[in-house]
């Protein structure tokens, strides 16, 4: 049975296409695996994530991404698998914070960045080749605006332009994934990718997904924080009545 066979997608693609949908969800699930590994090594025992693993992450990526493919796929892949685990690095200390303060936000946001990948996924997969591929220039434009207002609000420091980064930013991340899942689909179809090149589209889902589920988190985080406060201040209530 071809492995094509196990993406049951009824979309008007080609049975070459769906071949190589598999093997980039499947890079893309084990870059997943390799950074909850390095975000745990992090958080446990090296105690460096931060600024350094980050950038060390984006220049494995766009080594990853920049590949050509008669080099062989194994440099490739072994650069995608090194930039994920970086990046799970990088993301030690929020989830170190999420963990210790607001676990359960932590799970809901893993799942339900997910759902939404997975549904977006779907969307992008089963809707009509470069239906969403108008929207880059869009997405462009709001991009640049939230950059915009990132360093405006450097100075400014209100929490009204934070909190509208924070959403705005994930409606972006969404409409990127839309957007690299049809330029992905658009490029096998066209054999504009090079024979076997699945590691690139890998790098752009997993930013995507990344950036998912940054900012998922720091949405439960936030919304769970007056809980975390209140139950705080009733157990130092309780302390002082015990005290006296």
């Amino acid at each position: 049975m071809s492995d094509a066979k196990w993406f049951k997608v009824r979309a008007p693609i080609s049975e070459s296409t769906r071949s190589q949908l598999v093997r980039v969800y499947a890079l893309l699930t084990m870059g997943v695996v390799v950074a909850a590994i390095g975000c745990f090594a992090d958080i446990n025992y090296f105690h460096s994530g931060g600024l350094f693993t980050g950038l060390a992450g984006a220049l494995m990526f766009a080594g990853a991404r920049s590949v050509h493919a008669s080099k062989g796929d194994n440099t490739a892949t072994l650069l995608f698998l090194g930039a994920a685990g970086f990046e799970g690095m990088s993301l030690s200390p929020l989830v170190h914070t999420a963990l210790r303060y607001y676990p359960q936000a932590l799970i809901s946001a893993a799942l339900v960045s997910l759902a939404v990948f997975g549904s977006f996924s779907a969307a992008a997969v089963y809707a009509k080749r470069r239906e969403f591929l108008y929207m880059t220039g869009i997405v462009g434009s709001m991009s640049s605006f939230l950059l915009i207002m990132y360093i405006a609000n450097i100075f400014l420091r209100l929490r009204v332009i934070i909190d509208l980064q924070i959403y705005m930013g994930l409606g972006v991340m969404l409409l990127y994934l839309l957007i690299d899942t049809q330029i992905m689909i658009d490029r096998f179809e066209t054999n504009q990718y090079y024979a076997g090149n699945y590691v690139r589209p890998a790098c752009d889902l997993f930013i995507d997904l990344v950036g998912v589920f940054v900012r998922i988190l720091i949405i439960l985080m936030r919304k769970a924080e007056p809980e975390r406060r209140q139950r705080r201040s009733t157990g130092a209530s309780s302390q002082k009545s015990s005290r006296d």
